[in-house]
């Protein structure tokens, strides 16, 4: 039995097994997600002790490979952590390596993942290395989510009267699109186009010279040495959007496109692979993969 991995503190990417303490943490939401999916875990390991089976969770929400120096600020003691797609992404990533006839661990992708939430991610030898922080202010602009904005543009909605909470919800779940255009829908914002409304072509090539942007940016995370960039979630349906990244992405590394979600594909395998014994399970220690630099004061 396999549930999806929210609630619990950061970790490597893998399959792990549902015990009590992934339970209890999974329960009290420690990583305070505050995300339905963290019932996942909860029903996964409910059905699975009726029915006397395994259960794991698979490249959960909270995976964080980041390489030290992309969790770097130029504010002493304040880090990046990651937060992107890894259990769709991954899954692309395993999927599309079997295709070529390589190894995930033996390849370099830039991925994007490109639903209501967008995320840009350096895979680098089966790792996440660097990623927009998608939901964070960080990234392209989203159907539902700022992407970039800096200091001054919060302090200045801070000003203006809007809360801490309505900046978090913009950069979290209703900025981008909708805020710009009142919907997330992307098809609803292309017929706007057709309609001859220029602010919603604006936003749309925005939108998309943004992606462009980022993907160039974890490209240059790995040094320009990259196999394949990889479009997946629902946006990549769009074909006009697909052949625009394509014009200007191409020039980094062949594009492929798989477009969907791919997560529960990426449940299925992840468990797969450790009943078959291609991987071994790995444990949930209940404390961040990554806490601090120990030879920073």
């Amino acid at each position: 039995m396999v549930g999806r991995g929210v609630g619990l503190f950061a970790c490597e990417g893998g399959t792990y097994e549902i015990d009590d303490l992934v339970l209890d943490h999974a329960t009290r939401d420690v990583a305070e997600i505050h995300h339905p999916a963290t019932l996942g875990i909860q029903i996964a390991k409910e059905i699975a002790d009726e029915l006397n089976v395994p259960a794991f969770y698979v490249n959960p929400m909270p995976v964080d490979e980041l390489c030290d120096e992309a969790r770097m600020t130029g504010v002493k003691g304040l880090y990046r952590t990651a937060r992107s797609h890894p259990l769709n992404q991954k899954q692309v990533a395993i999927h599309h390596s079997e295709v070529v006839g390589k190894k995930y661990e033996d390849c370099n992708y830039v991925i994007l993942h490109m639903g209501g939430g967008i995320s840009i991610t350096a895979h680098k030898k089966g790792r996440m290395v660097d990623t927009s922080r998608a939901g964070d202010a960080q990234g392209a602009i989203c159907p539902n989510r700022s992407g970039d904005l800096c200091v001054d543009d919060i302090a200045n909605l801070l000003k203006k009267g809007y809360t801490f909470e309505d900046c978090y919800e913009l950069a979290s779940n209703r900025g981008g699109l909708v805020d710009l255009l009142g919907t997330d829908d992307v098809r609803k914002v292309k017929e706007m186009i057709a309609n001859g409304d220029k602010f919603a072509k604006l936003c749309y090539d925005a939108m998309i010279y943004t992606i462009i942007k980022w993907t160039a940016m974890m490209a240059g995370a790995m040094y320009g040495e990259v196999d394949g960039i990889l479009l997946t979630g629902g946006m990549a349906y769009d074909e006009e959007l697909v052949e625009r990244i394509k014009q200007g992405c191409e020039w980094i590394a062949p594009v492929y496109v798989y477009a969907g979600s791919f997560e529960t594909e990426g449940m299925a395998s992840g468990a797969i692979r450790v009943l078959s014994g291609q991987e071994q399970a790995k444990k949930y220690t209940g404390k961040p993969v990554w806490d601090g630099f120990d030879f920073v004061d």
